[in-house]
């Protein structure tokens, strides 16, 4: 009986002790993410920045909604998963002429989009709305 709770007591410890150490050693979400914009700069291709950050694991497309009037709305659509580099280029080489946005989320504090045009250079980088803005710890 003892000896199965000395047992058990180790493997706890030994439990603890790799948790403890994959938390240490794991790195800052938060600094992955500001040093992944940093590395974006305006004028990059899209290519250049997913060589420089990662892909990115969702998309959005921009159109242009024509109304009745004769007017026209640019329209962001809705988050789309990245569907790889080859297909993307694809897509891009078949018309995104008004353009998309990469996201990036790194943590409930970092998160980012960057702003594509039509020639699929970067325009603009924003923050992205995050958990840290409802609870203003940004």
């Amino acid at each position: 009986m003892l000896q199965s709770l000395i047992t058990f007591l180790v493997l706890i410890a030994l439990f603890a002790g790799g948790i403890y150490w994959m938390v240490s050693t794991a790195p800052d979400p938060d600094e992955s993410g500001i040093a992944a914009r940093e590395a974006i700069d305006v004028g990059m291709t899209w290519q250049q920045v997913v060589e420089a950050v990662k892909p990115p694991r969702k998309i959005r497309t921009i159109s242009m909604q024509p109304h009745a009037d004769g007017t026209q709305e640019i329209v962001e659509s809705g988050l789309q998963k990245y569907p790889g580099n080859d297909q993307f280029a694809r897509w891009a080489d078949d018309g995104l002429e008004q353009g998309f946005v990469f996201q990036y989320f790194f943590s409930a504090k970092t998160a980012f989009d960057v702003y594509f045009d039509g020639e699929g250079k970067v325009e603009m980088i924003t923050d992205a709305p995050t958990a840290a803005d409802l609870l203003h710890t940004r």
